[in-house]
């Protein structure tokens, strides 16, 4: 038996496995055991392979039932990234405005957004690009 990378890849995503197996008389059954590794960043579900092989050729023995397909879910949440306030008042002599991102539904794994800020231009009176604020866009 053997392991084959698909969308999942080895070692990134599982161990690779290749072993002979032997079942004993009157045996019916036999399990195997193929580590999957949990790297704690989510990503998309992924699959690999575990075929029977004949001993000899290392070939694919035939049948449908030789082939296994493994998928992997991915159950890291990155969770979902929002302002804590919609609305918040800052006075210039403070210099910044601190504006707090919350993480909600999960906290598995890297997250990461852009940031970018934006006049509001359909606002009377709105605020300036370098007269008001000096604009981000990383």
């Amino acid at each position: 038996m053997r392991t084959l990378n698909d969308t999942a890849k080895a070692p990134e995503d599982y161990e690779h496995f290749e072993q002979l197996i032997t079942m004993r008389k009157n045996e019916n059954t036999t399990t195997i055991k193929v580590k999957v590794i949990d790297d704690m960043i989510w990503e998309p579900d992924k699959d690999f392979l575990i075929e029977i092989c004949e001993n000899e050729k290392g070939e694919r023995m035939e049948g449908d039932d030789t082939r296994c397909m493994v998928t992997i879910l991915d159950e890291d949440q990155p969770g979902i990234l929002g302002f804590e306030n919609k609305s918040i008042k800052v006075r210039k002599k403070d210099k910044f405005a601190y504006v707090k991102v919350v993480r909600t539904e999960g906290a598995d794994g890297e997250i990461s957004c852009w940031v970018k800020t934006q006049v509001m231009t359909e606002i009377v009176n709105h605020a300036a690009e370098f007269t008001d604020f000096l604009p981000v866009d990383e």
